[in-house]
């Protein structure tokens, strides 16, 4: 007997926790329920729900047409690829002509080599016939430096003949002087 008591308690004591289990479950559930849903109705009131919307809602009648979308909106626009055209003219340029706003180019007017932008060639065209007659000038001077070093090559080639000839009479009259062994022997002798 004593056991069976023991395991009517255990048995009592297993229905008694399941019991409260079940009661825990349902006041966690009923717990949860009333948390939603005053967090829903908070959400709702915090948004303007549909009951702050009729009131601030602006009624439109409805009528077949066209349906026009103007919108006007400040920005900036990049290119992806962008280049820079620089002009490798020194100094200022000045534009005379340019192809008119909206002009479309061809490959065929790029082959043709039409002109887009003519610059001030004025100033250009001066420097040019500054340069030549600089030029012509250096070209003068170089033609004269020519002349003068093929004239002083002449002359250092007479120079040096004279000089030759010089030692050569200077050495024939020492012979004559002294005698041709002699002089010799005093020649070898320097």
């Amino acid at each position: 007997m004593i056991k069976l008591k023991n395991t009517k308690r255990q048995g009592n004591k297993v229905a008694g926790n399941l019991g409260l289990a079940r009661r825990s479950l349902i006041i966690l559930i009923a717990v949860a329920v009333v948390v939603a849903v005053s967090v829903f109705g908070f959400l709702r009131q915090k948004t303007g729900g549909s009951d702050n919307s009729n009131r601030e809602t602006i009624l439109f009648s409805v009528k077949r047409g066209d349906l026009i979308i103007s919108v006007t909106e400040s920005g900036s626009i990049k290119a992806v690829d962008s280049v820079d055209i620089k002009s490798k003219v020194e100094g200022r340029a000045t534009i005379v002509n340019i192809a008119p706003e909206g002009t479309m180019i061809t490959p065929e007017d790029v082959n043709d080599g039409k002109i887009l932008v003519e610059l001030d060639s004025s100033k250009l065209e001066e420097q040019l016939s500054q340069k030549s007659i600089e030029l012509s000038t250096a070209e003068a001077t170089l033609a004269d430096a020519n002349e003068s070093f093929l004239i002083q090559v002449k002359q250092n080639e007479s120079d040096i003949t004279a000089g030759e000839l010089k030692v050569k009479f200077a050495r024939m009259d020492f012979q004559k002087y002294l005698g041709g062994s002699i002089a010799e022997e005093v020649i070898d002798k320097m």
